[in-house]
């Protein structure tokens, strides 16, 4: 009879492990899809900022090409 009782006993541990350890791949699939999404928006958010500072650099070349066409109309208004 006792012997009966010890093997219920482990089957139902035997199950409710396998049930926690299906829980568990669960969750960890949740979190490396999670990550996996994560990593692509700060990919995503890499380039818009690369974007940005390459756009930066090209205002402020375009800036001081504007400022040196200013001086050399200057320049020419005074020789006129």
């Amino acid at each position: 009879m006792q012997e009966a009782l010890k093997s219920g006993s482990i089957g139902m541990t035997i199950k409710a492990c396998e049930k926690e350890k299906t829980l568990f791949e669960t969750t960890l699939n949740k979190v490396k899809h999670i990550s996996d999404e994560i990593q692509s928006y700060i990919s995503k958010f890499d380039s818009v900022k690369d974007e940005i500072n390459e756009r930066g650099k090209k205002f402020e070349t375009y800036k001081m090409e504007i400022e040196n066409k200013k001086l050399q109309i200057q320049l020419l208004e005074t020789e006129i």
